[in-house]
């Protein structure tokens, strides 16, 4: 059994979030990177690559949580395998 290990992991804090105003719906939980990698818009490069973001629930906001980077699709699917994760994007507004 192959135990699948994020390349890098990076934490991150967001404050004064308006869940009102924001391009994706905030949710507790976590989300991946498109098929392809990254977030999925043609062209974009924010968030290349393929990866896992788990999101805590929105505190007075505040946002916090992490994301795990991975070498390639095939090894961000095996981990999720291997964690009982079931591959869900993020919700465009």
């Amino acid at each position: 059994m192959s135990m699948v290990e994020p390349t890098r992991v990076t934490r991150f804090k967001h404050t004064d979030v308006d869940p009102e105003d924001t391009m994706f719906e905030i949710t507790a939980g976590y989300q991946t990177s498109a098929p392809k990698g990254g977030c999925g818009s043609p062209g974009c490069n924010c968030s290349p690559g393929h990866w896992i973001c788990i999101t805590n629930a929105l505190k007075n906001g505040t946002i916090t949580g992490k994301t795990l980077h991975f070498a390639s699709r095939k090894d961000l699917l095996e981990y999720m395998k291997e964690h009982g994760m079931v591959s869900k994007r993020i919700k465009r507004r």
